[in-house]
């Protein structure tokens, strides 16, 4: 989509070299009128969860910013229109297309390390839940060890365990 248009980018369709007949049609939002179903209430959303949940946080809270958190963390802001500007760019921001408005967002990892380490060790039958992992997280000594889990050694490792091992000796 080109996110000044609105509409789908021919431009970079082209580029892609993405035949037009692979792309379905983009439906308006009048489908009774479409389907001739009657008496269906029509539930829209803002494109996925967590677009839905910085609109109505923006209802609330105008100008305010959202940090969505799970295995991945959203963290953005509904603006009037796309930030498109070289530092957007450089610090990881990307334009998504949200009830009217513009999602302006970042990517960032979340609980996603915390859940596989979890998966892992219960599966070698060790033992552990996230509360008695919070106990022995706050037991820690402050201004101990410093983890980015953005680092691109984290990116989906087929074993977490070894890939920290790895983080740890590379820095």
């Amino acid at each position: 989509m080109d996110i000044g248009t609105r509409a789908r980018s021919r431009r970079l369709i082209e580029l892609l070299g993405i035949p037009r007949r692979l792309l379905p049609g983009i439906l308006p939002a009048e489908v009774q009128g479409l389907t001739g179903i009657e008496r269906c209430p029509l539930l829209t959303v803002a494109e996925h969860d967590t677009a839905s949940a910085m609109f109505v946080a923006d209802r609330l809270h105008p100008e305010s910013a959202v940090l969505s958190t799970g295995t991945w963390s959203i963290l953005g802001a509904l603006l009037d229109g796309p930030l498109v500007s070289q530092q957007a760019m450089e610090c990881g921001f990307y334009n998504e297309i949200a009830c009217g408005s513009v999602l302006l967002a970042k990517n960032l990892m979340g609980f996603y390390l915390l859940e596989e380490l979890v998966r892992s060790w219960r599966a070698k039958g060790v033992y552990c839940d996230y509360a008695s992992l919070e106990v022995l997280a706050r037991r820690a000594p402050p201004g101990g060890f410093r983890l980015d889990p953005n680092d691109p050694l984290f990116y989906s490792p087929a074993n977490v365990e070894q890939v920290l091992r790895e983080y740890c000796w590379k820095t």
